[in-house]
This record gives structure tokens, sequence and C-alpha cells, in this order.
């Protein structure tokens, strides 16, 4: 996937998700750039209707720590943005920082939306 067909399918997820009125800024960055072996972050700032979204470069998986060289199968550029794009209207909802179990079951239950939202979308 090019940037423009990651930018193109941000904006495929948008209209879904109905986040049409928010500024995402996505981009494919390399793995040095992003914490605790993540492969992909998003920084919403809910007051400016704006947000981050960083996807690992799929050719830098293999370098990004333990979870892709476990798992290599598991990387999916669209599935990961639509996981990032999924904390946007969440992230005000949880507050992962005080309670560490909260955060685990945030990203599993989004973990799961993104696949349901994925196998629906690709049939």
């Amino acid at each position: 996937m090019t940037d423009a067909e990651l930018r193109e399918c941000c904006q495929k997820w948008q209209r879904v998700l109905r986040l049409q009125d928010w500024r995402i800024n996505v981009k494919f960055v390399d793995t040095e750039h992003m914490a605790d072996d993540a492969l992909a972050s998003c920084t919403p700032f809910s007051d400016a209707k704006l947000a981050i979204i960083k996807v690992s470069r799929p050719d830098a998986v293999d370098k990004s720590g333990l979870f892709a060289a476990a798992f290599p199968e598991h990387y999916d550029s669209e599935r990961l943005l639509l996981h990032e794009l999924l904390h946007i209207p969440l992230h005000e909802i949880f507050d992962t920082d005080a309670d560490k179990q909260l955060g685990i079951l945030q990203e599993q239950a989004i973990e799961s939306i993104a696949d349901a939202l994925l196998a629906l979308d690709r049939g």
C-alpha cells in the first residue's frame, strides 16, 4: 500500500465510522518512530477534532519487535489503520492511564470490532 492509498483508505473508513468532521493526518513511518514495539499509533486531539495516525511501513515490519516477528501474517495496513481510527471515538470514554486492565480490555474490544468491520467489508 502506498501513502496515497493509505490516505484513501483513511477517507473510506472515516465515512463508515462517521468521522468526516475530523482532520486526520495519516502516514507511514519507520519503526524507530513507534513506541513500545507498536505497529501503529493514534494521537487524537478532541478539542480540535484532529488526529495523527502513524502506521509502520510494511517493509519495516520484520524489524518492529517481538509481536511482528512472532506474527508476520498479522500485518495488514488497512487493519492497523482501522484499529487506530476506532480509538478516536473511544479515547474519551476510557482512561487507560488510570487503569492498565481497562486499557487491555479496550484494545481487545477494538481488535474485535476492527476484525468484524474488515470481514464485512472484504466479504
